[in-house]
């Protein structure tokens, strides 16, 4: 299963660093304390943000065998939240430090991807006021090098 505190940890230094310009010191990541959007007064001090949680696991069938089995459980959720304005760049922002990132502890050198499955779209999910609620979903695999 994905190091989702290793992944919060690693996305607050990259904007807390002056010198790593892909995220502004604005940034913010935490675990996700909902799924659905709120009202903008609900909404931590500062944004963008980006909570993450857990997403749903990938089971799949072997041929000749009666049973399932998890390909991959590490499919991630990352609700963006920020202005509407904003979300082009905010986007690109926040992929460029996900993607290919690999926990630091993760022995089988799995870097996480974002999503281009059919059933694992990323979208908006909402707009409150000034304030989008993106979702982009997120996978690991493993790199081969």
């Amino acid at each position: 299963m994905l190091d989702i505190e290793a992944l919060i940890n690693h996305v607050n230094s990259v904007a807390a660093d002056e010198a790593d310009n892909r995220l502004p010191a604005a940034w913010s990541a935490h675990w996700a304390w909902t799924m659905h959007p709120v009202e903008a007064d609900s909404l931590p001090d500062s944004v963008p943000l980006v909570a993450f949680y857990q997403g749903r696991e990938v089971w799949s069938k072997r041929e000749g065998s009666p049973c399932h089995q998890s390909t991959d459980p590490s499919v991630l959720v990352a609700l963006l939240i920020c202005d509407k304005r904003q979300l082009p760049m905010r986007l690109k922002e926040l992929r460029s430090v996900l993607y290919g990132w690999q926990a630091p502890n993760d022995r089988e050198h799995r870097r996480l991807y974002l999503s281009d499955e059919p059933g694992l779209p990323c979208d908006a999910l909402d707009i409150k006021g000034d304030y989008i609620w993106w979702q982009d979903n997120w996978f690991t695999a493993y790199a081969i090098s």
